[in-house]
């Protein structure tokens, strides 16, 4: 299986989640681009059913990794020290009291966790320890949406509950060149005109897009749902594609095109 194969070429990981007892599950990207056959980055989400803290404590012991506990979430982040990021988190529902606060949680389980994420592409799971371990959870037809190249909203009020979803959604499509599905585009344009870049969330997701190398497909996208901050700007999408083309020709420096 891909996820098993990502998992095991992760073996100082592998071998410290061996010594857990409560179930622990890889979620998120790293699924995500396994199951698609992609490399994926040095970071990882786990959630713990169970005390995510207490778990994190342990894996920094195992991996000599400096932790960083969030105790208001029952969330941690460990800082490997060759590098890359664990956020490990405690399985849990949320609600958000207004669109783009910070959300409420209360302890969960692994379907209430997956149940609260984005897209479909984001909610699966592989469980890592515990008797189900080896197995995909994907309640919510990620690995469908995966073969039709489609990114798909998980509920209708997403994007109203954290208009940073938006910007997000432009990223994954544009990254993966998959298209939007029909009602997750609507729901997108709906929220687009009031996306505000002072809004925290919404500029940390916009600096993460305009970091990667697909960042004018996914400005030319968000264009076109009708982000209000890139409308009046002609061109810009053809401005940043050029770039972008400059930076992949040989001899071009390696810099990140958009710092």
């Amino acid at each position: 299986m891909r996820v098993r194969k990502w998992l095991g070429g992760q073996a100082a990981l592998a071998a410290a989640l061996r010594s857990v007892d409560a179930p622990v599950s890889v979620v998120g990207g790293a699924v995500r681009d396994a199951l698609l056959e992609r490399p994926h980055g040095p970071d990882v989400d786990l959630v713990v059913e169970g005390d995510a803290l207490a778990v994190a404590r342990r894996l920094g012991r195992s991996l000599g990794a400096f932790v960083v506990p969030y105790e208001r979430f029952g969330t941690a982040r460990l800082e490997l020290p060759h590098g890359g990021e664990i956020d490990i988190v405690t399985a849990r529902r949320e609600w958000y009291p207004a669109p783009g606060a910070l959300p409420v949680v209360e302890p969960g389980t692994l379907a209430d966790d997956l149940a609260r994420r984005d897209f479909s592409i984001n909610a699966m799971a592989y469980r890592v320890t515990g008797r189900d371990a080896g197995e995909i959870v994907d309640p919510h037809g990620g690995r469908r949406d995966l073969a039709g190249a489609t990114v798909r909203v998980l509920r209708d009020d997403a994007f109203v509950e954290d208009p940073s979803r938006v910007v997000r959604a432009a990223r994954y499509a544009s990254r993966l060149r998959f298209l939007l599905d029909p009602r997750t585009a609507a729901l997108a344009a709906g929220e687009a005109p009031r996306l505000r870049i002072d809004n925290a969330r919404v500029a940390d997701e916009l600096t993460r897009l305009l970091g990667e190398d697909s960042a004018a497909a996914a400005v030319a996208m968000l264009r076109r749902l009708g982000t209000p901050w890139l409308g009046p700007v002609d061109g810009l999408g053809d401005a940043f594609a050029a770039i972008d083309a400059a930076l992949r020709r040989p001899g071009a420096p390696p810099l990140p095109a958009w710092p």
